[in-house]
């Protein structure tokens, strides 16, 4: 699961960019939230090149913008107490149609893949040597094994792999270019854009990663409760401790969070709901969540969520939530 200060992925940004943009053409912006809005875009050149692409979208739209500013103007005099919720509505609307644009589709590779679970899926996969691989939500897995390697590729997702043990032939995870090997044990390895997370729960893994910095390849081992992490962005990282009751919630059927940000809970819920949810005041994505949710029952956490933190939502049919 992603914690503040962790990387950002292009798709996180995307949907911040496309969340500021709306908030600052509703006409509503206060200074602080204009103050905030520059303020984000100055954090990298990844957040200012992804507000630019935003923009040049919104560019685009404007049949569609003026459509939808002609009903708030409309609205002002005939709802006028409740315009900020109509508004509200509308804003979603412009904000579902750019990132549905901007969506990214899984890639050709992925729809290759040997096994593949879709959004909400999990699946077991007991694999010719004993080893067992339980699929997470919306994950794609290749296996390529020979006489002198067990190898598999995780070309998408989240997989928790309980090798069997053979000496002889080593157990290797190829994930956005690093590998984990293993001859006996159980950890989970998630790519979550392009940064990679491999996390133990029992025994001992080698990782290694690749990238183009002085270094080359580094390598780090990793041990029960311990968490590393690589990305083209940051490298291999550094193996920090994990707890294990919230890392391996999933494979339960649970998700368990302890005062996380808000914004890290609903990407947590998008992975495993159909359609999306968004947060379209900015202010709102560091409020704090606590809470175990059921998988199979998101939809009731996304309304005690709703109901705990006082938030509206904007609803477009029923898969489609806007939180503001």
């Amino acid at each position: 699961m992603n914690r503040p200060g962790e990387p950002e992925t292009r798709d996180q940004l995307d949907r911040e960019a496309v969340t500021w943009l709306v908030r600052l053409t509703s006409g509503e912006t206060t200074e602080e939230e204009e103050a905030e809005a520059r303020a984000w875009r100055a954090r990298s050149p990844a957040h200012e090149q992804a507000f630019q692409d935003a923009e040049r979208l919104w560019r685009g739209m404007e049949p569609l913008r003026g459509r939808v500013h002609a009903l708030k103007d409309k609205e002002r005099v005939l709802w006028p107490r409740r315009t900020a919720f109509r508004w509200g509505a509308a804003a979603a609307m412009l904000a579902l149609v750019m990132l549905a644009v901007l969506d990214r589709t899984a890639t050709f590779t992925v729809w290759l893949a040997d096994h593949r679970t879709g959004t909400g899926q999990q699946q077991t996969l007991h694999l010719a040597d004993g080893t067992v691989a339980h699929l997470n939500t919306d994950t794609a897995l290749s296996v390529h094994y020979d006489a002198g390697v067990r190898r598999v590729a995780l070309l998408a997702g989240e997989a928790d792999f309980v090798v069997a043990k053979d000496p002889s032939r080593p157990f290797l995870v190829d994930a956005g270019g690093g590998t984990i090997e293993a001859v006996g044990t159980d950890f989970v390895v998630r790519r979550n854009g392009r940064r990679v997370t491999v996390t133990m729960l029992e025994g001992t893994t080698r990782v290694s990663y690749t990238d183009t910095s002085p270094q080359g390849e580094a390598a780090v081992p990793l041990h029960a409760a311990q968490r590393v992490a690589y990305s083209p962005d940051s490298g291999l990282g550094s193996v920090e401790p994990v707890d294990l009751r919230l890392e391996a919630a999933w494979r339960r059927g649970k998700l368990i969070f302890e005062a996380a940000p808000l914004s890290t809970v609903l990407d947590e819920i998008n992975r495993y709901r159909p359609g999306r949810v968004w947060v379209l005041r900015h202010d709102l994505t560091t409020l704090p969540v606590s809470g175990v949710f059921d998988l199979d029952r998101l939809d009731e956490a996304l309304m005690a969520i709703q109901r705990t933190l006082r938030l509206k939502a904007v609803s477009l049919g029923g898969r489609w939530v806007f939180l503001l």
